[in-house]
Order: C-alpha cells, then sequence, then structure tokens
C-alpha cells in the first residue's frame, strides 16, 4: 500500500483550524486507499494515548521540542528537520509515496526536503489554506519572508493543494499544478438536537474580522428586536466589547451577551448545538477572498445557520442565500443589521427550515467522503 506523509505544524487533534482540517483530510486519503502518517505537534488537551485510539488506523508521530535549549533553538532554526527528515528516512520512504506539508514555513526545511524527494524519487504537494496581505503580519521582515517561501519556494513542489479558487489562481500564474479541497467534516460524528426557538442564539466565533460592525449592527436594534435573541462570543473580553461600543451600546446589549473564553473543541460543539445562527461578517481583501473560514462547515452540521459577508468561496460555490444561509453585502453596520434582522424576522418553521438545509449542505458538500474522489486523483496525478 502507497503511503501518505503529512508533515505539519498544528496542535494535533482539535487545538486549532488546521487540525480540524488535517484530521478530515486524513480521513479522505485513508478512503482513497492510502496508509496515513501525521508528523505533528501535539495538543496537551489530550493525552497521546488518547489520541492514537481517537486516529485508529491513522500512525501520529510526535513531533518533540528539545528540553535542552541549545538543541531547541536548533529545532527552530531548521524547522525540526533532522526529526521530519528523519522520520521518512525511518519509514524507507519510496516513488509510490507523497508527502504533503502544511504550515512549515522553514526554508531550511524545505530545502532539504526538495532535495531528500531528487533522491529518494516521492511527490511533494504544498498545502495553503491561507493567504495573508502585508498587513496581516507583524512586521514587514515577516511579510516578506512568507512572500518568498509561498511564492518561490513552495514552487519546488510538485503540486499544491489549496483551499480557494483565489489561491488556485495565484498559484496557476505561476504554473503550478493546483487542488483545491474545503475545510471538511465527518458528519456521522455529529448528531443534531433538536433548535429551540423562543430566543434566537447567535454565535460571533471569532475577535478576527469586522467585530466592531458586527456589535454595532447588534447594538443597533431596536429594544423589541433585541429582548428575542443571545448573543454570544468567543474569546473577546468584556473590556474589548466596552471599547468598541459606546456606554448606551454597551449597556443595551449587556443584559443579552454571554461571554465564552477559549473552549476545548468539544465544548465549543456543544454550543453549536444551541446556536441558532453564526455572523461572520468581513470585508473583501485578499486575505478574505483566500481563507475558507473553517467554522461555517462546523455550525452547519450542527443547523446553525450563516450569516455571512459574500465574500470569498463558500458563499461563490457552497451556500445557497435564503436557503441554508443569509448573505450580508458587504461589512457595513448597516448591512449587517439587515441581515441580523432577516434572522430574527423567521418565523420557527421558516428557521427550523434554514436549520435543516444547513445540516443538509454539510452533508452533501462538506463530508469527507465527498472528497474522497478527488483526493484519489490528486494522489494519483501529482
Amino acid at each position: 500500500m502507497s503511503r501518505v506523509f503529512i508533515q505539519v505544524k498544528c496542535k494535533y487533534p482539535h487545538g486549532e483550524a488546521l487540525a480540524n482540517y488535517i484530521q478530515n483530510l486524513a480521513k479522505a486519503v485513508l478512503c482513497a486507499g492510502y496508509e496515513v502518517i501525521i508528523a505533528t505537534d501535539i495538543n496537551e488537551e489530550y493525552d497521546f494515548s488518547t489520541i492514537e485510539r481517537l486516529n485508529i488506523p491513522i500512525t501520529v508521530i510526535p513531533v518533540v521540542p528539545s528540553e535542552d535549549e541549545a538543541v531547541y533553538q536548533t529545532q527552530k532554526a531548521t524547522g525540526f528537520c533532522e526529526e521530519r527528515l528523519g522520520l521518512l528516512r525511518e519509514y524507507e520512504i519510496t516513488s509510490e509515496d507523497r508527502v504533503l506539508v502544511f504550515w512549515l514555513k522553514s526554508e531550511y526545511f524545505l530545502n532539504e526536503l526538495f532535495r531528500f524527494e531528487k533522491q529518494a524519487g516521492f511527490k511533494t504537494i504544498c498545502g495553503m489554506l491561507e493567504l495573508f496581505d502585508k498587513e496581516d503580519y507583524p512586521t514587514i521582515e515577516k511579510y516578506k519572508e512568507a512572500v518568498h517561501i509561498e511564492g518561490n519556494v513552495y514552487l519546488n513542489a510538485d503540486a499544491i493543494l489549496s483551499i480557494s479558487e483565489y489561491i488556485d489562481h495565484y498559484y496557476m500564474g505561476r504554473g503550478m499544478a493546483t487542488y483545491r479541497f474545503p475545510p471538511m467534516i465527518d458528519s456521522k460524528e455529529h448528531s443534531l438536537k433538536p433548535k429551540t426557538t423562543e430566543k434566537y442564539k447567535f454565535i460571533i466565533p471569532s475577535a478576527k474580522d469586522s467585530l466592531q460592525f458586527m456589535l454595532k449592527a447588534f447594538a443597533g436594534l431596536e429594544e423589541a428586536e433585541i429582548d428575542r435573541i443571545e448573543l454570544h462570543l468567543c474569546g473577546i473580553s468584556k473590556e474589548a466589547i466596552k471599547g468598541y461600543l459606546t456606554t448606551s451600546e454597551y449597556e443595551r446589549m449587556s443584559g443579552v451577551i454571554i461571554l465564552h473564553d477559549w473552549m476545548r473543541y468539544d465544548a465549543l460543539l456543544a454550543l453549536y448545538q444551541q446556536m441558532n445562527f453564526m455572523v461572520i461578517a468581513r470585508n473583501i481583501c485578499q486575505r478574505t477572498l483566500a481563507n475558507f473560514p473553517s467554522k461555517v462547515p462546523e455550525g452547519m452540521i450542527y443547523g446553525v445557520v450563516p450569516v455571512v459577508s459574500d465574500v470569498g468561496d463558500y458563499t461563490k460555490y457552497y451556500l445557497k442565500n435564503g436557503y441554508d444561509s443569509l448573505f450580508i453585502d458587504g461589512d457595513s453596520v448597516q448591512e449587517i443589521k439587515k441581515a441580523v434582522r432577516r434572522a430574527i424576522s423567521l418565523d420557527a418553521e421558516d428557521y427550523l427550515r434554514y436549520s435543516d438545509n444547513a445540516r443538509k449542505t454539510a452533508e452533501e458538500r462538506f463530508d469527507y467522503r465527498v472528497w474522497v474522489p478527488q483526493v484519489e486523483k490528486m494522489l494519483k496525478d501529482v
């Protein structure tokens, strides 16, 4: 059996969006007939025996930082090259195998990987799930480093695995073969509990994007509308919310805002079970055109109806406005408020139809089993 080695830097499993993406992609690779070995950092919320049990028959190999500071600094400087390439040598990688690389921005490691590829004959695919612009980096040096690696070093791979049409075009213009996969889910792992509609529960799942505009849109609702909702926010402090709203706006909203600190994945999924709507308002820029929020399919499998700005692949190719979701035209306070009012105005019967359709779309468009033929084609064609 041919093998796929996934080399990734993430908190696996379930420690971040990338970890969930990798886990479901790995399931699709397994169903395509390949043995799967994942070399990754480990999510410390899980003991390793639990991780092994949850991932059978996928093999998970921890990439472990040394306790010796000097050794650790070398590991960081080389992208844990010795450990990662040592794994490939230990498994005696051959020309029948494939290596998928995600979020490893070490030029040293990548160059050594491509050099080893020429010796052993395997094929390498670099995963691109984000394409940030200058304003998304803390320093101009970090931006230039990323542009160099993503725009030059990655071109030495045999193909790019992308998450969006925008990233496809970026690499196809540079002569690269691309294969596109959205965030996937395992719908059989998630059962849906009945939704209640006495109050509509909205969740803003991230502090990124147009958070202030979303908060002000809710604060601008009529009192009778505010009385009909709960607004749940994740990873946002009370002080931050007060900074975004005027005193009167905060006072109007304080009774319906519910804050959630960092949540384990299972707790987040339990929260989705209770939610009616998910609000993600975003402006149009390179980051949002290239990105595909994994929280959209994760919420939809629990019947959460997305209220989202019309930007990127998810509204262009997957969701249907007025069927399984409600689209926001841009990210202005006025347009967000308009979409929220559409949501609040739904009676229970109409809402439940939207919710059922959201679940159906998640099953039909985002379940990893749907993508197995395309994954198999990528691995064979590259």
